[in-house]
């Protein structure tokens, strides 16, 4: 026997129905906000993470002169001519090639990128200073990092030339960017030299004669007396 449901009993459901189906909604609606506001962190965070990467490229990025010479030798004479007259060199009687040459020491000189030679003094922790006025410390000498000296093999005495690059507001000295020559050579071969403490010592095996006839008194003397 089927039971046929009263008019009260099937407003009860139809209510009953109506608000599982709005906790329903709601549940659903709920679940969307959460998503969204869980993708919303993702995109924050990855662009967070993106600015922390990019800030530590441009701390670990080398200054550079704003212009290459490259670009300019592009440039025309006439353009040349007058980017040199902007910066003061005479470029008078130069051809194209020097006026370039000329004209981008001048920008690297402006903007703090110079030319500098000295003597290589290590430190106890492993940087060290390039003395370009005589072996003692000077106001004018360079840093140079424990990375720099590593990459080009260099020593402590050793007649380093190279480029500086512009000072940063908190460095008392300015910094060593790139090795030109170690002692006149290039700094690939510095590698290749053999350290000193390792070397063979050779001893002289017969007397060597200082006197060379009767009227070298002085080299004499020093037969007699050594």
């Amino acid at each position: 026997m089927v039971r046929k449901h009263t008019r009260g009993e099937r407003s009860e459901g139809d209510r009953a129905e109506r608000r599982q189906n709005n906790q329903g909604g709601n549940g659903g609606q709920n679940g969307q906000n959460g998503q969204g506001k869980s993708n919303q962190g993702g995109k924050k965070n990855n662009h967070d993470r993106n600015n922390r990467r990019q800030r530590h490229e441009n701390r670990n990025r080398e200054p550079q002169p704003s212009v290459t010479k490259e670009e300019l030798a592009e440039l025309k004479v006439a353009d040349l001519r007058a980017k040199a007259a902007e910066l003061g060199v005479e470029g008078a009687g130069l051809k194209k090639a020097e006026l370039v040459d000329a004209v981008y020491e001048a920008i690297c000189k402006a903007e703090g990128f110079t030319e500098v030679t000295g003597v290589l003094d290590i430190m106890g922790d492993g940087y060290g200073f390039l003395r370009t006025s005589g072996y003692l410390p000077g106001e004018n000498d360079i840093y140079v990092g424990l990375a720099t000296i590593r990459k080009s093999g260099l020593r402590k005495g050793d007649m380093v030339s190279g480029v500086t690059r512009p000072a940063r507001p908190n460095d008392k000295f300015a910094a060593l960017q790139k090795v030109t020559a170690v002692n006149g050579h290039a700094p690939e071969l510095m590698a290749l030299r053999p350290k000193f403490s390792e070397l063979t010592p050779i001893f002289p095996d017969e007397r060597l004669w200082m006197e060379h006839g009767r009227t070298t008194t002085t080299a004499r003397v020093i037969d007699l007396t050594a």
